[in-house]
């Protein structure tokens, strides 16, 4: 995924959850997972829940993230 990808995917998911892109890179940064579960649906939380569990693509998000 290219930071044009992330960017996309940021915005698109920060609208669905009602809230700023900013905002919500700062919950993923900060660990603050819950507030962010509790915006979504059960399946959508799920699936989050379940690319956590995969520490490859958490690392990965890690590292675009902190550029």
């Amino acid at each position: 995924m290219d930071e044009k990808q992330l960017n996309a995917m940021l915005q698109m998911a920060s609208k669905k959850l009602g809230m700023t892109p900013e905002e919500l890179k700062t919950a993923a940064m900060s660990g603050d997972v819950n507030s962010l579960l509790s915006k979504m649906d059960k399946s959508s939380a799920d699936k989050v829940k379940a690319v956590m569990k995969d520490k490859s693509i958490t690392d990965e998000l890690a590292k675009r993230f902190n550029k």
